[in-house]
């Protein structure tokens, strides 16, 4: 046994006790597995042919039709999206369809190696060009198959195979020759329903955080709006401030529009830019992304290319405040360098 396994084992949780004895799986990637395991490749443990679904472009709205499920359709590896639904003719549906305890797995595009696990009948379905279908045989807990695809290791071996073209591309041929470990079907199971249960305790407790993250970050928002519209002293006299969305302010402030309190506002710039950020000595364009609630990410810009003139006008400096224009955006920022050298993008003001 490596250092480096043998440290890992060693670092596994403390309720995870070692299996007697274990063995080499004769899968480089995979190094030892406990003696009773074996190791099997896809395409020897699926019940029907690992291959790609139905190369069609269009689809239809009819309910009454076989579910055509794409790349898109994935919410989760257990999930549907329920506002993506599109339909084939049940002719052209049965080239392609699939059950409860299936897999289909992502094979084009950026999303290869995606997994989703079938598991609630909803009548007929099918499955588009982009994915694979893995039908686990009798050796295999489809739950289990289905959180192999969710561990490190599989992922580790399916982005060292993946062919990087135009479009990243994992095919069903690569996907027939992915070595699985496999216990006994009881032990699969046991296993299933034990991450069953603990990735259920962990969602949770994400959901619990998220929620505190939200309840803060109104807290917070709450907290600054409170400041900078009445001010830290809540004792003090109110007056109303004419503004219907403001209503009372401290007797002794103003109210005035932006525009006469700034030297100027003005909208930013589009030039086409490269796709690459501007070196020290460089022109940079600033886009959106470069402010999100009031810090500025100094990479978010794009060379400007050397052809093009800067309009010196636009160029930020120290001081200045950046907001977005861009639909649904409530981002702001100060903006706080001068390095590199950019004037606003058009997003900004």
């Amino acid at each position: 046994m490596s250092r480096a396994r043998h440290s890992e084992r060693a670092e596994a949780p403390r309720r995870f006790k070692p299996y007697p004895a274990y063995k080499d799986s004769g899968v480089e990637w995979l190094g030892e597995i406990p003696a009773h395991w074996e190791v099997n490749r896809l395409k020897f443990v699926s019940c029907a042919p690992i291959k790609n679904g139905i190369g069609q472009a269009g689809a239809y709205d009819n309910p009454e039709w076989p579910r055509y499920v794409r790349i898109t359709d994935i919410a989760g590896p257990r999930e549907l999206r329920k506002d993506t639904f599109k339909s084939l003719p049940p002719e052209l549906a049965r080239e392609a369809p699939f059950k409860v305890g299936d897999l289909l797995l992502a094979a084009v595009g950026a999303t290869f190696g995606k997994s989703y696990l079938h598991t609630r009948d909803c009548g007929p379905v099918c499955f588009a060009g982009y994915m694979v279908r893995l039908s686990p045989g009798r050796k295999v807990e489809s739950s289990y198959a289905a959180y192999w695809t969710e561990s490190a290791a599989y992922w580790a071996l399916v982005e060292s195979r993946v062919v990087q073209a135009t479009i990243q591309n994992f095919s069903a041929a690569k996907y027939k020759e992915l070595t699985l470990p496999l216990p006994s079907v009881p032990e699969q199971h046991a296993i299933a329903a034990f991450l069953d249960r603990e990735a259920a305790r962990i969602d949770a407790l994400v959901a619990k955080k998220e929620r505190l993250i939200e309840l803060l970050q109104e807290q917070r928002t709450a907290l600054i709006s409170r400041a900078v519209t009445k001010g830290l002293d809540p004792t003090v006299p109110m007056k109303d401030s004419d503004v219907e969305w403001l209503g009372e302010i401290p007797a002794d402030w103003e109210v005035k529009r932006l525009r006469h309190l700034v030297l100027r506002i003005e909208q930013g710039w589009s030039p086409e830019c490269e796709n690459r950020e501007a070196d020290e000595d460089e022109w940079g364009v600033l886009k959106a992304g470069c402010v999100n609630r009031g810090a500025f990410i100094e990479s978010e810009h794009k060379a400007l290319p050397a052809m093009l003139e800067p309009i010196p006008d636009l160029e930020i400096a120290e001081g200045d405040l950046l907001m977005s224009r861009a639909s649904g955006s409530r981002e702001l920022g100060r903006f706080r360098r001068r390095h590199p050298k950019v004037p606003s993008a058009t997003p900004s003001l």
